[in-house]
């Protein structure tokens, strides 16, 4: 997958290549993203790509380039959308709710850095503070190695986490659900990222657009 971008990078001549997004548009469910690689001081193109991203789940999009690299296939922004998934629900009053509101974003933290946001999975329709003073509730609905982190804090606060059964990932194609998606793959480029089923690459004339 990318093998002839990649290795273009990667090759001798390239000399610490800078790898620029100029653009990306979406078709449907794909985005395509058309890149140039230039110099290390960005004062020469020396090739233009188009990255085809085949049935998206996840786009970033932050600075306009940098390197370029796939990502492993058990990175926990791949996991997140096909481990399997449970809620996660509690009983009880913690001593302080700020304080176990830090341990959860701590653990967060361990567990995923600052690939996934801290509140993408959590309960949205209360303040997290509000919710752990109330004394129960619905915390979060996420991927099963979240959920067993934010149970092992909820557990050290004093509270009683109570995780569903496991149940299959699950994918909105835009026409139906899907239980059991495919495996993904996802690519870092500077400080953006996507996640996708796959990634077609077209080396482009120099003119192309």
């Amino acid at each position: 997958m990318l093998e002839k971008l990649l290795g273009f990078i990667e090759g001798p001549h390239a000399d610490e290549p800078f790898v620029r997004l100029d653009s990306l548009c979406f078709e449907e469910l794909d985005a395509v993203l058309d890149v140039s690689v230039m110099d290390y001081d960005c004062t020469e193109t020396r090739a233009r790509w188009r990255i085809r991203a085949r049935d998206v789940r996840e786009c970033r999009i932050g600075r306009s380039g940098g390197d370029v690299r796939l990502l492993e296939a058990d990175h926990v922004l791949i996991r997140q959308h096909t481990d399997p998934q449970q809620t996660l629900h509690f009983r009880g009053i913690p001593q302080s709710a700020d304080a176990t509101l830090g341990q959860l974003w701590a653990s967060h933290r361990h567990e995923v850095l600052d690939w996934i946001p801290f509140e993408r999975f959590l309960n949205s329709k209360a303040p997290l503070p509000d919710l752990l003073a109330g004394g129960y509730g619905l915390l979060a609905d996420g991927p099963t190695f979240l959920i067993e982190a934010y149970a092992r804090v909820l557990s050290s606060a004093g509270l009683s986490p109570n995780a569903s059964e496991p149940r299959p990932a699950k994918w909105w194609n835009g026409r139906e659900w899907l239980a059991n998606p495919p495996a993904l793959a996802a690519i870092e480029l500077g400080e953006s990222l996507v996640v996708a089923e796959r990634f077609d690459e077209e080396h482009l004339s120099p003119n192309a657009s």
